[in-house]
């Protein structure tokens, strides 16, 4: 329960984060729809189960959520502009190349090698290996065609489709909001990388895509929740957290799951605990930063059950858990390290969203998808989110070039807007 001599502050966390996404929504979209995020799981969800409160955990949110807004604001404001019409169509090639990678990602899913089947026989939630690299790029080059498509109005119905496969595989994989994550990823690449000209920017077109991909989110999130409990059946797992749940527990329940003041809340009473800075050690989750091409032999980065075994005692679980990304700063650096970390982290969110919006070749097209992935996935840990961005980029923005170069580039426009 809420300690009832805080209780008062709660909606500070749910006012507060969302007060700052509307103020900096003009300079930074990403630093906006990240504060949106903090303003649910740290306020709206707190608020509704009415969990533990705490005067450090009020004051830790506000300073997160007060360091993303400076850093976001640092970079010396510009004029917002949206990407005129120009850009290529996608290439046969590159629908191909989605394909092959959804293709890959199915492969591993119905063979419970990645998704919460392989959560819970390994603890690793993280595919490992050439196969299950390319499937975690899976997600990002079906939105690069996506969006590519959608901006130039050419094989929307071949990208369409492989978004659409890509929402299935997520759903099957067992994670419940795996692909409304993904859906949210697509609008805010849209918003980023779409021309003025789109008509998919048109409040019609953009109402009934919000409702049809809102029906998506609930109907891919009962799904999931349906493909991990009968997981945990088979293997012997079932617990509260892989039971269904009907519409008339949804809303507590969803509340619960988005929930992260508990995890900051265990996070900032252990800060001093050795095996609780052990579990979530940088060093530790640096080594994610190493290609395992160049360290065949680099130990699995089990974080999330480290977590559960050395934080929460449960040694023997297959469970992931989380300490939050905020907890995960405060045991490794304490509250300078909190309030350092967030204002960079603003920085980061405005600059990445600066090249977004200025860049058109296929680098920039990866980084906008990649870093809208993270952002709305953004509660893994910062080192291991930056190493996935990292990777997610370099696979996703290599391919992506490579089967650009099978365009024939006949006149020399045609050569340079290949090598953009």
């Amino acid at each position: 329960m809420i300690d009832d001599s805080w209780a008062g502050w709660l909606p500070l966390l749910l006012l507060g984060p969302a007060i700052a996404a509307w103020v900096v929504r003009r300079r930074c979209l990403l630093a906006s729809l990240y504060l949106a995020q903090i303003a649910v799981y740290y306020g709206l969800s707190g608020l509704v189960t009415r969990s533990l409160g705490s005067p450090a955990l009020v004051a830790l949110v506000t300073l997160w959520a007060g360091g993303v807004v400076l850093g976001a604001c640092v970079l010396r404001r510009h004029k917002t502009r949206l990407l005129p019409a120009r850009g290529q169509a996608p290439h046969v090639a590159q629908v191909i190349l989605a394909g092959l990678l959804i293709t890959i990602h199915g492969v591993l899913v119905f063979n419970e090698k990645i998704g919460v089947a392989a959560q819970l026989a390994g603890g690793v939630s993280t595919p490992t290996g050439v196969m299950g690299t390319l499937a975690t790029a899976a997600p990002i080059v079906a939105l690069m065609l996506l969006v590519s498509a959608l901006s130039t109005g050419q094989r929307v119905p071949a990208a369409v489709a492989v978004a659409g496969g890509e929402v299935i595989l997520l759903t099957l994989s067992g994670f419940r909001g795996s692909a409304a994550v993904f859906v949210i990823t697509a609008f805010t690449v849209a918003a980023l990388r779409l021309p003025r000209s789109s008509p998919w920017r048109r409040p019609r077109r953009i109402a009934t895509a919000s409702l049809l991909l809102l029906a998506i989110s609930v109907v891919s999130f009962a799904s999931a929740a349906n493909v991990k409990s009968r997981a945990a059946a088979d293997s012997g797992l079932s617990s509260s957290g892989t039971q269904v749940f009907g519409l008339d527990q949804a809303l507590p329940n969803v509340a619960a799951r988005l929930d992260l003041r508990p995890g900051l809340q265990t996070a900032i009473d252990l800060r001093d605990d050795p095996y609780a800075a052990d579990a979530v050690s940088w060093t530790f989750q640096l080594q994610a930063l190493v290609p395992r091409a160049l360290w065949p032999n680099k130990p699995v980065i089990d974080y999330g059950r480290r977590v559960s075994a050395e934080v929460y005692g449960q040694v023997n679980s297959a469970s992931s858990s989380t300490v939050t990304t905020i907890g995960d700063t405060l045991i490794n650096f304490g509250v300078a390290g909190v309030a350092i970390a967030s204002l960079l982290l603003g920085v980061f969110l405005a600059l990445i969203e600066r090249l977004s919006r200025q860049g058109s070749g296929p680098i920039s097209l990866a980084l906008t998808a990649s870093a809208a992935m993270f952002i709305v996935g953004q509660e893994g840990p910062l080192i291991l989110g930056a190493a996935g961005l990292i990777r997610n980029l370099v696979i996703a923005s290599t391919l992506w070039w490579l089967t650009a170069r099978l365009r024939p580039a006949t006149t020399p426009s045609a050569r340079a807007e290949v090598a953009a």
